[in-house]
């Protein structure tokens, strides 16, 4: 079985090891530390798995370098960013960090609203330029890659959670934002995951509580609006999303704010044409876990 990663593709890699070692050096817990360190090496082999390697041992690192220096505090790093692959460009925007004092000593988070584009190449440099600004400085939203752009799903700012939905594309080098349907409800630190024109989003908090609500939007029919879905009945705190064919697959992942931290590698399945989610023994998670 090929997993693939709906969000990043080859940029996934990139974010995957930024938002985690953001993390990995602003929390104070040292068992926290440890639980995100062994969630970023299941993200590694699952990536792996999505390149269609047959070997999650096979995996290959190289050290990128270049990152935007136009504002000092994004320049120390960002977590939670809205990021993917747009004509053959890396493009990332908004994200958070804690730029001036750590968040174990009560330090402030900041939200960014700046979008950046870097061409991507064999080349180990990443050479960037900013192209434009969210509506709101924003983090810890859903993209999703498609043919026609990067769609940007929900999210929070530093006040609130968002409900807003929209494309962004490139025209000659000039960004473009085309808005689409909002959702019903406003949504953050959730999954997202593409399956032909059905965009699927699930899980997070939902208007500020932990939910297990899935939700949909036909692109093909932007008209309809967006839909509930069958309810994922097990754990709200899951936020690693990936599609096969014609089925979603969701993953286990570290509890949400306010919850102590724990690591789940048991995954799930949704059918869309069964409309029901089922429990997935996958043999790559026991790979995955046999090779820790």
């Amino acid at each position: 079985m090929r997993w693939c990663n709906p969000f990043l593709g080859q940029a996934g890699w990139l974010i995957c090891f930024w938002h985690t070692f953001y993390y990995l050096l602003h929390h104070e817990n040292m068992i926290r530390k440890i639980i995100y360190g062994v969630y970023a090496i299941l993200g590694m082999m699952t990536m792996a798995a999505c390149s269609g390697q047959s070997d999650a041992s096979e995996i290959s690192l190289e050290k990128m370098h270049g990152f935007p220096t136009e504002n000092t505090g994004f320049l120390k790093g960002v977590s939670a960013l809205y990021a993917g692959v747009i004509e053959g460009n890396l493009l990332i925007a908004g994200g958070c960090n804690f730029p001036d004092i750590p968040v174990a000593d009560g330090g402030k988070k900041a939200y960014y609203r700046d979008i950046y584009i870097a061409p991507l190449s064999n080349d180990t440099a990443f050479e960037w330029k900013k192209i434009g600004q969210l509506p709101q400085a924003a983090a810890y939203g859903v993209t999703i890659s498609t043919e026609k752009g990067l769609i940007c799903v929900g999210g929070t700012t530093a006040t609130h959670s968002l409900s807003d939905v929209f494309l962004l594309s490139l025209q000659k080098d000039t960004l473009k934002r085309d808005t689409l349907p909002s959702l019903p409800v406003t949504m953050d630190n959730m999954a997202g995951a593409l399956v032909g024109h059905s965009l699927y989003i699930v899980g997070g908090n939902v208007n500020g509580i932990p939910s297990s609500a899935m939700y949909m939007l036909d692109l093909s029919d932007l008209s309809g609006g967006w839909k509930e879905k069958q309810i994922f009945r097990v754990n709200p705190e899951y936020n690693l999303f990936a599609w096969h064919k014609m089925e979603n697959f969701m993953c286990g992942a570290p509890a949400v704010e306010g919850h102590q931290a724990s690591l789940s590698v048991d995954g799930y399945m949704y059918s869309p044409e069964t409309k029901e989610w089922s429990s997935v023994a996958t043999r790559m998670m026991r790979k995955v876990m046999r090779s820790l």
